[in-house]
Order: structure tokens, then C-alpha cells, then sequence
């Protein structure tokens, strides 16, 4: 006899010696590290794995998260976190409310956008109080309503107190990204072009609000300066200060051939660096800052000299001007705003006892 499951989407049949999450993970040989669970919309961290149970029926979605940023796992960012808002207890919970006290709170969203960040859900709870229980009536990347309940949390009234401003604070900015990222989306209403962010993140979180963008219906651009080779315009100036800037096509073929996976994008200012510089070399060409009909005189000119880079667009781009570009040839449009000047989702979480 063997047990059906819905898992990450699809239906699987596990034998029937398969009935924790652990045994579930060694079934079909994946890595638990990094991984938190939901099963039936409760969230289960590594460690439970092992006592929690899986059988016919159940729903189970795994998810990995990359962590917080700068090789910082998501566990470490989240405490450090809690440590800021709670070095010393929080001496006005503890004053006021009695720790045998059990409630529940309910995070609603007061406006329409789109949620993001189940995982931070689990390890904030971790870190305050292991034995709060969640449902979680979303998912990452669902659209939200005004008014609609995304989470309920339940245990101790006092452990409620002290999770909320931490949780709603990862919360409401993550879901803001991935809400104004949706927006881009919209607006371009082109899926053949990729909407990209860039590295204007919040220290420490780039890896996370990168993950709310893809949620939102984007897409990653680098995600650090090991990841490209990006030649800017002050790269540009630096060689030419240097008297260099007649080697750059020499260099770029030496790291094709020393560093061929790592892909090569070239800045352009002006339609006359089409002609200067070596973007046959390149696997991107960034017109930073081109009014479109620019951009197309741009694409032209490539095309007319047999380079085959992508065209990536960047510079001011916003919800208003994006539908400018939509028609163009290009393929990537990269948005810092999507990151550095988000607004905040506005979450609430009542607590009742």
C-alpha cells in the first residue's frame, strides 16, 4: 500500500515506510539544508523534520531560501534581528501580560499587492518561540486583496507580542518589492522582455528582496560583483585616465578564455561607442539613460555591424514611462527602484487572546 501526496505541485506516491519529512527528503534524495517546510499551510524548520509527520493527503511544499545576504544563512539574519529589537527582554510585555496567557494573531493586509515570504514567517517564530503554530492561507507570489487574511499564528500571547514588529517589518518591505516589481510587470505588458532590479538592495537583505522581485514576476540581474563582468562608464574612465583603454578588447578576450561562463555586459552613453568600443565581445549592451526612439537608431546600428549582444535598458525607468519601451528590440529592462525607493506593504497583525 503507499500513501499519495501532493508535493511542490505535483501528485507522488510515497511507500508506505515513508511518514515523517525526513524520510520524505531521503525518498527522493534532496538536501534538507536550507530547506523549511509547509505542510498542510504549517511551516516546519530542519530540525522538525524528523518528528513531523507526512501521509496520504497531505499538501507539502519545500522551500529554499538563499539567506539574508553576504553569505549569512536566513536562521543568523533573523536573529540578529531579534537581537536588536529585544536585547533585554521586552520590558513592557513582560510588565504587562501573563506569560500563561494564549492567544492568536491574524496578519491581514490592508492594500491590494502581492505576498512574499513564508520562510521568514518560520524563522521569526524560531527564534521567539518554537512552540507558536502557524496556517498560512498564501503563497508566495499570490496576489493580494485589501482585507484578506494571510496568516494565523497561534500560542502564547506574550511570544505574539514580541514576534510581531520584526515579522511585519521582513514582511511589509519583502511584499512591497514583490508588489512593485507586479506593477512593472504590468505596466511593460511584454513577457518577452525581462524586468530586472539591480544591486541598489538593503545591506544584508540583497538576497532576499532579489527573491521578493522574482515573486513579483521579475527577474535577477547580477546578483554581486563577482557574478559579471559590468564595464561602467567610470570603468571606462578609469582605463582611459590610465592610458589603457586600447587594451579593453585584448582583456575581454583573455576572460572569455580564462572565465567562460562568467558573461560580459558593456554600458554605452552615446550611439558613438556602438562603433568604439567591442560589443561583439559582449553578451549584454546597457543603453544607460537613451530616449526609445534612441535605443531603436541604437539596435539598428548593432544589428548593421553583426553584433548580437542582448540590449538591456536602464536609467529612469518608471511605472509611468516603462510602456515607452515595450515594442522596442530589446530584451532586459533593469529597474533600480524596484528595491532602493520600494514602499512598504501595509500588513497589520491582530492579536486576540
Amino acid at each position: 500500500m503507499a500513501n499519495e501526496i501532493q508535493l511542490n505541485g505535483e501528485w507522488v506516491v510515497l511507500p508506505e515506510t515513508v511518514t515523517t519529512l525526513s524520510e520524505l527528503m531521503v525518498q527522493f534524495n534532496l538536501s534538507a539544508v536550507g530547506i523549511i517546510a509547509e505542510v498542510n499551510g504549517a511551516l516546519f524548520r530542519e530540525e522538525a523534520f524528523i518528528t513531523t509527520s507526512v501521509c496520504g493527503g497531505d499538501v507539502v511544499e519545500l522551500i529554499q531560501f538563499m539567506g539574508g545576504g553576504g553569505g549569512m544563512s536566513l536562521q543568523t539574519l533573523i536573529i540578529n534581528a531579534y537581537a536588536e529589537d529585544i536585547p533585554n527582554g521586552d520590558v513592557t510585555t513582560d510588565l504587562t501580560v501573563d506569560p500563561a496567557i494564549y492567544g492568536q494573531a491574524i496578519i491581514i493586509t490592508k492594500e491590494p499587492g502581492v505576498f512574499f515570504g513564508k520562510a521568514i514567517v518560520a524563522e521569526c517564530i524560531a527564534a521567539v518561540d518554537p512552540s507558536l503554530t502557524t496556517e498560512l492561507w498564501v503563497n508566495d507570489g499570490d496576489v493580494l486583496e485589501r482585507g484578506m487574511r494571510l496568516i494565523r499564528i497561534q500560542g502564547r500571547l506574550a511570544s505574539l507580542l514580541k514576534l510581531e514588529r520584526v515579522l511585519l517589518n521582513f514582511l511589509q518591505r519583502l511584499c512591497g518589492i514583490a508588489s512593485t516589481t507586479a506593477a512593472f510587470v504590468v505596466a511593460l505588458d511584454n513577457p518577452s522582455i525581462h524586468l530586472l532590479e539591480t544591486r541598489k538592495t538593503t545591506p544584508l537583505l540583497r538576497d532576499l528582496e532579489k527573491q521578493a522581485v522574482v515573486a513579483g514576476g521579475g527577474h535577477n540581474h547580477r546578483i554581486n560583483l563577482s557574478d559579471m563582468v559590468l564595464i561602467k562608464e567610470n570603468h571606462l574612465i578609469a582605463m582611459e585616465s590610465a592610458g589603457v583603454l586600447h587594451t579593453l578588447r585584448d582583456r575581454l578576450r583573455a576572460h572569455r578564455l580564462a572565465d567562460p561562463n562568467i558573461k560580459i555586459e558593456i554600458e554605452i552613453e552615446t550611439l558613438g561607442q556602438i562603433d568604439t568600443l567591442p560589443l561583439e565581445l559582449a553578451d549584454v549592451v546597457m543603453f544607460d539613460n537613451f530616449p526609445p526612439e534612441m535605443i531603436a537608431q541604437g539596435a539598428q546600428r548593432m544589428a548593421d555591424r553583426g553584433i548580437t549582444a542582448q540590449i538591456e535598458v536602464s536609467g529612469n525607468v518608471t511605472l509611468d514611462t516603462i510602456r515607452l519601451f515595450r515594442d522596442l528590440p530589446i530584451q532586459r529592462i533593469s529597474v533600480g527602484a524596484l528595491t532602493h525607493s520600494v514602499k512598504s506593504l501595509d500588513l497589520s497583525m491582530r492579536i486576540t487572546s
